[in-house]
């Protein structure tokens, strides 16, 4: 009962959540401030800069110990990383699975303007991200945070969009990509088309924020009316979901292994397969 009041409350006074992100972006400023005079990581409300969320983390981690284990070497690019907290996550697993061993190359590559997406002014809910993407201080506040996690030696940032990111790199490079850029459909459409193929064989292509999948009886033609939202409430399944995602990995993979909105497929050879992720 409450969840459909709440849900029945955002979509219709979709504004309220700004009121309520205000605060709480507000209400962290000393949080962030502390944390910066006292030189250490910050992934609060403030800046909206936390963002990964608790329920995906075990599974994000199991897929890194996974590939750990796979490979000699971690090679991974990550589209989206605004403050920092997702490439953090993959530093600190890299580096403590391969500590027993003499230490392999790690590099962690960080696509992202650090600038304003258009999808962010549309949606109420991000008002503290816009707010943040006007400025450079989301940009200073990840380089604080891979700074004082003690990670510059292995996380590169490369400041462009992910379209013109996509020249730069070769087949068969990554062992792992990571989308969670822009949401949009055509953004979210681009990047998996065109870095899915810089994978390896037996690398893995994943990303956040797919909530429901296509097979999962959504109303398409509701969802590609508005594909270039950041999130809208699906009228068939009553679901929150991001379109732009349901709708690019729908087409292009089908139906993928998804853990609690964090999505996981394996190339292999000219196909693709699920990925089994276990946090027991």
């Amino acid at each position: 009962m409450l969840k459909f009041v709440i849900n029945y409350i955002l979509t219709k006074y979709p504004r309220f959540y700004t009121a309520l992100d205000m605060a709480r972006h507000y209400s962290s400023f000393f949080a962030y401030c502390y944390h910066m005079i006292f030189k250490k990581p910050y992934f609060g409300f403030y800046m909206g800069s936390h963002q990964v969320w608790p329920t995906r983390a075990p599974f994000m981690r199991c897929l890194m110990e996974k590939i750990c284990a796979e490979c000699e070497s971690l090679n991974m690019l990550e589209i989206g990383s605004w403050a920092g907290e997702s490439a953090v996550l993959w530093a600190d697993i890299a580096k403590g699975k391969y500590a027993i061993e003499k230490p392999p190359e790690i590099r962690i590559i960080c696509v992202d303007p650090w600038r304003f997406y258009p999808a962010l002014k549309a949606n109420p809910r991000l008002w503290a991200m816009e707010k943040a993407s006007r400025s450079d201080k989301i940009f200073s506040l990840f380089l604080h945070n891979i700074k004082y996690s003690g990670h510059s030696d292995v996380i590169i940032p490369l400041r462009t969009q992910s379209q013109v990111a996509a020249g730069f790199f070769c087949k068969g490079l990554f062992d792992m990509v990571f989308i969670d850029g822009d949401h949009s459909y055509s953004s979210v459409a681009f990047d998996i088309r065109n870095y899915a193929p810089l994978l390896k064989d037996g690398g893995y292509i994943c990303g956040d924020d797919l909530e429901v999948q296509m097979s999962q009886g959504i109303d398409e033609a509701f969802a590609r009316e508005n594909c270039s939202q950041d999130v809208i409430r699906d009228p068939k399944t009553g679901e929150w979901l991001h379109p732009g995602i349901t709708l690019a990995v729908g087409e292009f993979f089908g139906e993928v292994s998804v853990y609690s909105g964090f999505w996981v497929m394996q190339k292999v050879g000219v196909s693709w397969r699920k990925v089994e992720l276990s946090t027991e």
